[in-house]
């Protein structure tokens, strides 16, 4: 097996006789679409073939067309959109996918020494509609990831579809780090490929909050996360709020925080990593719920009091079903609970934190509440 660049007549011969069977008529652009990319030089299409030596005809056949594939690539642009991807009919179940994909990584690192690595787009298992699309969903990401495929934390929303995205890292290693796809890395594809009309209306991006954001110290993260998407699954059905209302406490000093008297089965949790979830019980009544942050073993936390159309912590959480449940859960890696950044930017105030009059007052008057403005 080996690949190849196809040129517009190739591709539009491979559209006409295979894309148009291979995918759903909702999914598939234009032709004039595909080559209108290739004409602006933001487009290459590449073609699985086997070899006429290695086929078991006994006769000379012209080399077959195994599968095929197309990329947005910008223009010296360090990485690509799998955009269509498909093995030929009669050769599925042959584990020529995998073969496809090994081939890949070597093909750019010869054409495109400066790729670092190809995304593409997965329909996310979390908007699926039943149990037999989780399935089929759940099969697909597999088989990316067994293809050398790595999840990352973004996730968009493609005129009306939501997908995860995943990355093939291809000339991706510096001194045998990784190299992290950002939301701006994918965003700028998405501006390369739509009108910008199209782009406002129909296409949405957003990045899962991780570990390293997640552990910055309680007086950076609780400004940070104004404006932010607190997201919550409750039986597959996927609710996003927007942030608007923070507080932090911060470590055993805090006269303010829970952990002002120490560690104890209560307070544990605190002293847990950075995107640990604090969900405590206020009054025997109403369920608060914190996100810890800072370095594990020092006890910080932000309180989020609040979010768009439900202000007071007590209301949210009863609003997003948070309860003693989700306590102590890793919110990094959580399909039920966790907080997005989709590029959202707002101003914000400061004041006094709220019912904590049993601190001393130099914590008690500190302005470490945040509010959207």
């Amino acid at each position: 097996m080996y690949l190849k660049l196809l040129n517009i007549d190739e591709i539009s011969e491979i559209y006409n006789t295979h894309m148009v069977k291979d995918f759903p008529k909702a999914e598939l652009k234009p032709l004039d679409h595909i080559v209108n990319y290739m004409k602006n030089d933001i487009c290459i299409s590449v073609g699985m073939y086997e070899s006429p030596e290695n086929n078991n005809e006994t006769s000379f056949t012209p080399d077959l067309l195994a599968g095929y594939a197309t990329f947005i690539i910008p223009k010296d642009y360090n990485y690509c959109l799998l955009d269509y991807f498909a093995i030929t009919a009669p050769n599925r179940g042959k584990g020529f996918g995998h073969t496809f994909f090994s081939l890949m990584k070597d093909f750019f690192a010869d054409k495109l020494p400066s790729l670092q690595g190809i995304f593409l787009e997965c329909e996310s298992v979390e908007s699926a509609s039943d149990e037999k699309e989780i399935s089929i969903r759940t099969r697909r990401i597999a088989f990316y990831k067994d293809c050398g495929c790595i999840m990352t934390n973004l996730g968009s929303n493609v005129f009306g579809v939501e997908y995860s995205i995943l990355m093939l890292p291809v000339n991706n290693l510096k001194n045998n780090e990784f190299i992290r796809l950002s939301r701006n890395d994918v965003d700028i594809i998405y501006k390369t490929m739509f009108k910008p009309h199209h782009y406002k209306e129909y296409v949405s991006l957003w990045e899962k909050l991780d570990e390293e954001t997640l552990s910055m110290s309680a007086k950076k993260l609780a400004p940070f996360l104004i404006g932010k998407l607190l997201c919550r699954n409750i039986d597959g059905n996927i609710i996003k709020y927007r942030i608007t209302e923070t507080e932090c406490y911060c470590g055993e000093e805090d006269t303010a925080c829970h952990a002002h008297k120490g560690k104890t089965d209560r307070t544990k949790t605190l002293y847990e990593k950075g995107g640990t979830s604090y969900v405590y019980l206020c009054y025997g009544i109403h369920c608060l719920f914190n996100v810890v942050s800072g370095e594990y073993g020092h006890p910080e936390a932000v309180l989020i009091r609040g979010v768009e159309g439900f202000d007071g912590p007590g209301k949210l959480t009863k609003a997003m079903k948070i309860d003693r449940s989700l306590n102590g859960i890793d919110m990094t890696c959580s399909d039920k609970l966790w907080i997005e950044d989709d590029g959202f930017k707002c101003r914000y105030r400061r004041d006094k934190r709220v019912g904590i009059d049993y601190a001393t007052p130099k914590y008690r008057d500190i302005l470490w509440r945040y509010i959207m403005v």
